[in-house]
């Protein structure tokens, strides 16, 4: 039972990731830990250690620095865009490539 509602998580999961277009699913796949942390914290009074906080940060940091560089990439192609003379599509058009 365990082994079959296993194998169905992981098809659905992998099924998830490959249909989202933001990958928001790998950003909590990737918070899961730290929720973990927090939420031992809050039920189980259970103070995490120092590797664990030093783990958590450098997972919130990584994070936080690709959806950055992820928000620059898409400026700077708006920018070229503009400067090429092309408009940016209206909502609902589909976008030039």
């Amino acid at each position: 039972m365990i082994a079959t509602l296993t194998y169905l998580e992981e098809n659905f999961f992998t099924l998830g990731m490959t249909l989202e277009k933001d990958n928001i699913a790998v950003y909590m796949a990737y918070l899961q830990a730290v929720l973990a942390l927090v939420v031992d914290a809050l039920v189980w009074g259970k103070i995490p250690d120092l590797g664990s906080l030093i783990g958590s940060f450098l997972i919130v940091s990584a994070l936080l620095v690709v959806e950055k560089h992820k928000l620059k990439k898409k400026d700077l192609g708006d920018i070229e865009m503009a400067c090429r003379g092309m408009s940016l599509p209206a909502v609902g058009q589909p976008k030039i490539r």
